[in-house]
């Protein structure tokens, strides 16, 4: 693959940077623009692929949560709520948004580290081992 030009890897890593507040529009609009370009195309491919595993893993979070929330209200229901409590809900929701907040925090690691990859004019690691 020829090198990249400097355009080239600051739309990338715009685009990866763009990519933490909007996951699927800033590489689809990457792609439709900068898409002729194999090293932009290449990174909005990468971004895209990183989004949809990160919403898998919160739809993941969410299942699991809804599971247990589903069997500990039947549970209740079938003790005629005697054993409620605030507590357990509040623990619950704060465990929750915790996964959540470092799933966030480390999506925005990864983000930035591809930006300043693709700045550097690297290639994502699964276009460069096709390469080799």
């Amino acid at each position: 693959m020829e090198s990249s030009s400097q355009q080239d890897r600051t739309v990338a890593g715009g685009m990866h940077l763009a990519s933490i507040v909007a996951p699927f529009i800033a590489p689809a609009v990457a792609g439709m623009l900068w898409g002729r370009s194999p090293f932009v195309a290449a990174h909005a491919r990468r971004a895209i692929v990183e989004a949809i595993w990160s919403k898998l893993f919160l739809v993941a979070i969410a299942a699991v949560s809804i599971a247990i929330s589903l069997w500990q209200a039947y549970g209740l229901y079938q003790r005629d709520f005697r054993d409620w409590s605030i507590w357990s809900v509040l623990v619950k929701f704060a465990i929750v948004w915790l996964i959540v907040t470092i799933l966030g925090i480390i999506n925005t690691v990864v983000s930035v580290r591809a930006a300043v990859a693709a700045y550097r004019g690297e290639l994502p690691k699964t276009k460069a081992r096709q390469l080799a």
